[in-house]
């Protein structure tokens, strides 16, 4: 799971543990709700998230150098499992709307996917 830190906006990426999480910069805040962990208010469970949802194959190029190798290639397999998924989804609208005109339907879809 990928946060920007709220102090310097570099991607930190959370696999597991706690709320707590340092950054490179050097700066600890709490994963769900941004605030500066300063051991004095308890995030340990902490409820207020203030996600936004941000699609990991819609990361730009200019934020990957932020995100481990691991990481980018779990978008660039979600992004092509995605885009075979939209395909099918297409394909199968498309005889719908073709009337099971399967051919129509699947050329369609080829001038779409080019």
């Amino acid at each position: 799971m990928l946060k920007r830190c709220p102090f310097c906006g570099t991607f930190c990426e959370r696999s597991d543990g706690c709320n707590h999480m340092t950054c490179v910069c050097g700066e600890s805040f709490c994963y769900v709700c941004g605030e500066k962990w300063d051991g004095v208010v308890d995030h340990y469970e902490c409820v207020v998230d203030v996600s936004v949802r941000v699609y990991l194959f819609d990361v730009s190029d200019a934020d990957a150098g932020g995100i481990s190798v691991n990481t980018l290639q779990e978008c660039l397999d979600y992004r092509r499992r995605r885009s075979a998924q939209n395909l099918w989804d297409s394909m199968k609208k498309f005889v719908r709307v073709l009337n099971g005109d399967a051919k129509a339907a699947h050329r369609a879809v080829s001038l779409y996917a080019t």
